[in-house]
């Protein structure tokens, strides 16, 4: 499945479920195997020990399924108690087997905007960033003929990632699986590199060694190509 689940976790005093709400509705979960329920304080606490209480926000892989699909993927008693805790579109949340929740005090929403500098600057590129997480900032470029790349680090050094622009012709292939995202279709691939091709012989790579996948599509959603802006090469 290739949603990406993302929202606060919330508990509904009326019906007593633990719910992930984003866009102002709340959706029942199956969480990832080895996940567990607590009650005082209520939260899950995930099969590595990590606990998720209400207010903390989770990030991951997986599908908003109905009930019928929910019971073929996992029993008829998870979906059944899933199914109590339904909203108005009947939709559960599920994340993908083996997925790896982003746990975070702080919503993704958090972003600030960046440009990349107007021609004749050297790493001119013609990107445009609408969501870089809060904590991170820009550092440095880099670049060759064909490529120009701005990288972001976080304050305390530790987690980076890297917003680029190649033109055709291409070093290597853009291969992965698809999700399509918005009307737009990404490929990402197991090395973290999530490619759009934006127009004829361009193509935009978001890439981080450090960042999951499941942090990097907001951001890949938010790059924008300004063909006009681009001064055609690196440094």
């Amino acid at each position: 499945m290739d949603a990406l689940i993302q929202g606060m976790l919330i508990f509904d005093d009326a019906s007593g479920c633990l719910l992930v709400g984003r866009e102002g509705a709340g959706y029942p979960v199956v969480w990832p195997a080895g996940a567990s329920w607590q009650t005082d304080p209520s939260g899950v606490r995930l099969a590595g020990g990590e606990l998720v209480e209400p207010g903390m926000w989770v990030t991951g892989g997986g599908g908003y399924l109905q009930q019928d699909d929910i019971e073929r993927m996992a029993g008829s008693e998870v979906a059944a108690a899933a199914a109590a805790c339904v909203g108005p579109t009947g939709e559960i949340i599920i994340f993908n087997a083996g997925s790896t929740v982003v746990v975070s005090t702080e919503g993704p929403g958090e972003t600030a905007q960046w440009r990349a500098s107007d021609p004749p600057a050297e790493f001119a590129s013609g990107l445009r960033i609408d969501a870089v997480p809060l904590g991170y900032h820009f550092t440095h470029n880099q670049g060759h003929e064909t490529a120009v790349f701005h990288v972001f680090v976080s304050e305390d050094g530790e987690t980076s990632f890297s917003v680029g622009r190649y033109l055709a012709p291409y070093p290597y292939e853009a291969t992965g699986r698809e999700i399509e995202l918005g009307g737009r279709v990404f490929v990402v691939n197991d090395e973290i590199r999530i490619f759009e091709h934006v127009a004829e012989g361009v193509r935009i790579e978001v890439i981080s060694q450090t960042l999951a996948e499941e942090w990097l599509l907001p951001i890949a959603e938010s790059v924008t190509y300004e063909a006009e802006r681009d001064s055609g090469g690196g440094g």
